[in-house]
């Protein structure tokens, strides 16, 4: 097949996977996720196919419900376009590597739904984290033998270890719990344990860059709030880790 035609393939199933992903991310109960029909928030009206094809159907319907005409949520076409773009990205410089490209995407994409939902409502649904979690293990389950994954169960208990002893330590002030489930499935997905000591290294260095950049605006008189969510920056350490790697400068 054109290699054209699979990175556009490619684009249409991370939007579809995306806005399947952000149903698992703002579902109130696990079994609305299969079980409950979506619906418009605002008049409750259940949503027909047509309305639920993702970026193409919000341009369609330019952004409002087809019911009663109340705006649509645009982050739903920004998290279906990001994954889409991602995948896309992604097929682009691994199409011949699946080995890179598998997890690549598991884990770019999973990170970047909740990277969105980190930010905007300073929390991350307990489906999403379990079905992250999930992918994460399947792949090493069914990429690896026995060896394979008890080498990758370790690498992860490895990269979760400081996520939980922050938690835990500051009692939820530093990190929150979901970060630590969050930081065992990249730990899955490593290849290896230098890309997790550059996973963790580009995840904290760009951290507290950000984190000092703020105390800065604050000092000078800004107003900044006053928790900084981390899954932002674990998905940039995880898709950077890809392309840097510190670790071999400071090894």
């Amino acid at each position: 097949m054109n290699s054209l035609l699979l990175i556009l393939i490619s684009g249409v199933i991370g939007a579809m996977v995306a806005s399947f992903l952000w149903v698992v991310q703002t579902a109130e109960k696990p079994k609305d996720i299969f079980f409950r029909r979506s619906s418009c928030e605002y008049c409750k009206k259940k949503l027909t196919p047509q309305m639920l094809v993702p970026i193409y159907s919000y341009i369609v319907q330019k952004g409002k419900c087809s019911f009663c005409k109340k705006k649509i949520s645009p982050l739903y076409v920004v998290v279906e376009s990001i994954v889409a773009v991602f995948s896309m990205w992604a097929v682009y410089l691994w199409l011949d590597e699946p080995y890179v490209l598998v997890p690549f995407v598991i884990g770019g994409v999973c990170l970047l739904v909740l990277s969105v939902a980190d930010v905007v409502y300073q929390r991350v649904g307990s489906a999403m984290i379990y079905a992250f979690l999930i992918f994460s293990h399947a792949y090493a389950i069914y990429m690896m033998n026995v060896f394979g994954i008890i080498h990758q169960l370790i690498i992860a208990f490895v990269v979760a270890l400081p996520f939980f002893l922050f938690w835990y330590l500051s009692k939820g002030k530093w990190m929150g719990e979901a970060d630590f489930y969050i930081a065992w499935s990249v730990g899955m997905l490593v290849i290896g344990a230098l890309h997790a000591y550059d996973f963790f290294l580009l995840t904290f260095f760009s951290g507290a860059i950000v984190g000092i950049g703020l105390y800065g605006i604050r000092f000078v008189g800004g107003t900044i709030k006053k928790t900084v969510p981390l899954i932002p920056f674990m998905a940039f350490g995880f898709i950077a880790s890809y392309f840097i790697s510190p670790s071999t400068l400071l090894l």
